[in-house]
């Protein structure tokens, strides 16, 4: 009998949970439902290219909606909490992220009641549920592998440098961090494998925190037959890839905002503009530095040291790696 795998139920009850509250978005706001969403984006992402099911691809667009305006709010909160540590502070700017938040979750709080969420959740458990046979596994490995690809693909683009942060540097990131959001909410088909052979990066890349991460402790299955299996030092790698590549994302996108906020709050002579953002948070650096930082590492790591190359395990006779 095929073993079916309810994929989707662990982060399912978490948001049912947060929804009985009377004030759900403040709850999906601060009790980070964002996460949950993130789980749910990425196996409906992944089962979409590896069976190209409408369904899922409907489910596909809810959930990253959510997450994406989540997403939005933990930005302008962020900023905030940023300018607010500060001893020289703007309350025109202060001002203008106070109110992008509140439109942010009022928007939020119109599209949960709009699709009536709670039946959603519910109804996502059957059609996010995973079949545990050799072909779906697989199917999921060359859908898994392709991501892969397109990650070298879009560097080598890029091999003279980037010049924009959400499309380039933001855009990378969200691909990379895919990479090991799937391997955490696939409920234990992809499985971590010490490696066999010693890279020459791994001082680079095998960092203490990137080991003691629970980001990189994947959930286990031993009842599976069927698994994909991950070189955990490479998986050690990505999760300090994309830790450093946030970092730079975030203080570009920072600085961004608190232009445009300087910009639609002040007037103000346009080469002035970075100047006085650099007085409100003295540790934000020009866009040419942190696009100039955030292309060196990923074309070292990607391209130079081939990161990602070794990330799967694979096999000769198949593609999928069994569990004993």
């Amino acid at each position: 009998m095929i073993k079916q795998i309810d994929l989707a139920k662990p982060f399912v009850n978490e948001l049912l949970k947060l929804s009985k509250s009377k004030d759900i978005v403040s709850a999906f706001h601060t009790k980070n439902a964002r996460g949950s969403f993130f789980m749910l984006e990425s196996i409906a992402r992944l089962n979409t290219k590896a069976f190209d099911d409408k369904a899922t691809q409907a489910y596909l667009k809810l959930f990253k909606k959510l997450e994406d305006q989540l997403g939005i709010i933990d930005y302008y909160d962020v900023v905030l909490q940023q300018l607010q540590k500060q001893k020289k502070t703007d309350a025109d700017v202060l001002g203008y992220f106070e109110r992008k938040k509140i439109k942010a979750l009022a928007k939020l709080d119109k599209y949960i009641h709009k699709v009536e969420l709670v039946e959603v959740l519910t109804k996502s458990t059957e059609i996010l549920a995973l079949d545990d046979t050799n072909d779906k596994i697989e199917s999921l490995q060359k859908a898994y592998l392709s991501e892969i690809e397109s990650i070298n693909d879009f560097v080598t683009t890029y091999k003279k440098g980037f010049t924009d942060m959400e499309l380039q540097v933001h855009e990378l990131r969200r691909k990379l961090r895919w990479l090991s959001i799937y391997a955490q909410a696939f409920g234990g088909v992809f499985v971590l494998q010490d490696s066999t052979q010693k890279f020459a990066w791994e001082k680079l890349y095998v960092t203490t925190e990137a080991k003691k991460s629970p980001y990189n402790t994947l959930p286990e299955n031993k009842a599976l037959k069927n698994t994909i299996t991950l070189n955990k030092t490479v998986f050690y790698a990505l999760s300090t890839l994309i830790k450093e590549l946030g970092a730079l994302k975030d203080e570009g996108l920072t600085n961004e905002g608190l232009q445009k906020a300087i910009r639609k709050t002040k007037t103000i002579k346009k080469e002035d503009i970075q100047a006085l953002a650099e007085t409100l948070l003295p540790k934000v650096r020009t866009h040419a530095v942190l696009l100039e930082e955030a292309h060196t590492l990923a074309d070292t790591a990607i391209l130079k040291h081939g990161l990602l190359n070794a990330l799967v395990v694979t096999e000769k006779k198949t593609a999928v790696k069994k569990q004993k």
